[in-house]
């Protein structure tokens, strides 16, 4: 538990390090994004729904609010991994990530922030799959991350 813990840490953080080099320019977005990073690092929940919810309130086509509120629930999830009580709030709230950013790539097929997030959905959606055994699911979910 304490090794897969650590790897979600480094993913967090390499997510985060991206989000910052992408939005550089906006300082209140960069800022929101911090806070509510750090406090998912915090264990403070309700905090970082707080941030992610006003990121998605200021920031309304940016899907990075709405990939890290779900990431809220997967650290729910990964704290007490038997507790499957999480896995459809998250699974909804992935999805919505997914569909905000397959608009966004029908509108611009490049767009960096689009394709980056989709991806760690996709992964992110994956791994909760394996996690409950879902193999046929995760599998898909590993063919669909592969770009065409």
């Amino acid at each position: 538990m304490k090794k897969i813990a650590q790897i979600n840490i480094l993913i967090l953080f390499a997510v985060s390090l991206l989000t910052f080099n992408l939005r550089a320019q906006d300082s209140k977005y960069d800022s929101l994004i911090t806070s509510g990073i750090k406090q998912i690092y915090s264990i403070k929940f309700p905090e970082a729904e707080r941030s992610f919810k006003r990121i998605i309130k200021d920031y309304p086509n940016k899907p990075a609010g709405k990939f890290f509120l779900a990431m809220i629930d997967w650290w729910k999830i990964m704290l007490d991994p038997e507790n499957e009580s999480f896995d459809e709030g998250f699974q909804d709230k992935i999805e919505a990530v997914i569909d905000q950013c397959e608009n966004i790539l029908d509108r611009d097929p490049n767009n960096v922030d689009a394709l980056f997030f989709k991806g760690g959905a996709i992964g992110f959606r994956g791994r909760l799959r394996a996690y409950r055994e879902s193999w046929l699911k995760a599998a898909d979910d590993g063919r669909e991350a592969e770009p065409a």
